[in-house]
């Protein structure tokens, strides 16, 4: 680096000599004032002048202002770190954005394993809520008429019954073809949102899926199934088809037949003798392959079997579990009894298969729920626990009519009522077992 030259004006009387080319660029040129004049060389004053011009002004023209170059270098690393704080706040920024994104995603993530949770709750309450209207099940329920029955002679029956069901929310439906052939057949699907769990007895919840029921009611005319017993003799055929075209080896098979009473009196003189043989083939064929028949003699008539038939099987899963485990369980909304007595009956009567007049039978000689645990308290045995209301009076069927034999508890009922009242296991088959 070269610093400027500094003129300093002296007035010292001390004798100077004027700068050289070997004097650093600090020295001082001292101007004198004096008045011996020989003392310095005669020049004149534009000549030192010139020199101390020439002394400012000589530089190299190659070498840049120091000032010049400092801030070029400190431009240039402004500018990079100025690119750094750049890119670590865009990279900031981007970490930021990312972790907000993923924050985001595991609040949807929560909020619908939540809504998940929420949802199965409300529908395992729902789907474990008690069954007991028939009618409740149909919305779930849907029937398939024959093809048939979108001809003109036969569709009042089928607009009947869409009309009686309307309220429940039954699904109802024509078949496109025949199921079977040859035949007029009734279907039945329901839909499931539940599945009953055997271990810990309690419907789960699941995905909605449709399921075909194994049942199947082939409609006839009157006519029609005395040809078909009578002449061609091929009942049994008839079930062998349903049930491959059904692929159910356990299919529950109705036949509704219409118009049979007018069919049989329309015989005049053998009348008599063509409804015994009709009734010894329909006996014949439901000993052999379990086949029910449902009569009906007009549309109203046949719109309530199918309205029966229809709620019957909505309720039946339900029936047949409640049956399974829990068939000392009393039905819902029963009215309490006008006494202690009347309620102490109508207690008894919750017992399955325990009729109204067995209980009467049981009342009379235990007057008391206490008198009949005392009972119970001193039998030694399981089999006079079993035992304990066997053999007591019955007067009536469960018609109301009166018997006129075997008027005495079974030992089976009995066995059910001392189960259900004295026994210590809560998940007891009281529908099969004995007490132990």
């Amino acid at each position: 680096m070269r610093s400027s030259s500094v003129i300093e004006i002296s007035d010292s009387d001390s004798d100077a000599s004027p700068p050289t080319s070997s004097q650093p660029a600090t020295s001082v040129i001292d101007l004198l004032d004096s008045d011996d004049e020989h003392s310095m060389p005669s020049r004149s004053g534009s000549s030192l002048s010139q020199f101390h011009l020439r002394e400012l002004t000589d530089s190299d023209d190659d070498e840049l202002p120091p000032t010049f170059t400092l801030s070029a270098s400190q431009s240039h690393k402004a500018k990079s770190k100025r690119k750094r704080d750049s890119d670590s706040d865009l990279e900031k920024e981007r970490q930021k954005q990312e972790k907000a994104a993923q924050k985001a995603a595991e609040k949807r993530h929560k909020d619908a394993r939540e809504a998940a949770k929420k949802d199965y709750q409300r529908r395992y309450k729902e789907e474990n809520k008690l069954v007991s209207d028939k009618k409740t099940t149909l919305k779930d329920m849907e029937i398939v008429f024959p093809a048939i029955f979108a001809e003109p002679g036969k569709r009042p029956l089928y607009d009947t019954f869409r009309d009686r069901v309307a309220e429940y929310h039954m699904t109802v439906s024509l078949a496109q073809t025949r199921e079977v052939r040859g035949l007029d057949v009734f279907s039945w699907t329901r839909t499931r949102r539940s599945e009953y769990n055997i271990a810990t007895r309690e419907w789960d919840p699941v995905d909605e899926y449709v399921v075909k029921e194994a049942t199947a009611a082939v409609y006839l005319e009157a006519a029609r199934l005395v040809t078909l017993l009578l002449v061609e003799k091929n009942g049994p055929d008839v079930a062998s088809q349903l049930r491959k075209a059904f692929l159910h080896d356990h299919l529950q098979i109705f036949f509704i037949v219409n118009g049979m009473g007018a069919f049989i009196r329309e015989q005049g003189m053998r009348a008599v003798d063509v409804k015994d043989q009709v009734e010894r083939a329909v006996a014949s064929l439901q000993m052999a392959e379990g086949i029910h028949f449902l009569y009906t003699e007009s549309i109203p008539d046949a719109v309530e079997r199918l309205y029966d038939l229809s709620a019957d099987l909505g309720i039946k899963p339900y029936k047949i579990i409640e049956r399974s485990h829990l068939p000392f369980c009393s039905d819902t909304e029963q009215r309490s009894g006008t006494s202690l007595a009347d309620t102490w009956l109508k207690m008894l009567t919750q017992v399955h298969r325990l009729t109204p007049s067995m209980a009467e039978g049981i009342v009379e000689k235990f007057p008391t729920p206490r008198s009949l645990m005392e009972a119970f308290e001193r039998a030694h045995t399981g089999a006079e626990i079993d035992g304990m209301v066997a053999g007591l009076r019955v007067e009536r069927n469960v018609d109301g009519t009166m018997r006129k034999r075997d008027n005495g508890i079974d030992r089976g009922i009995s066995s059910k009522v001392g189960t259900t009242l004295w026994g210590r296991d809560p998940l007891a088959l009281v529908v099969r077992g004995t007490h132990k």
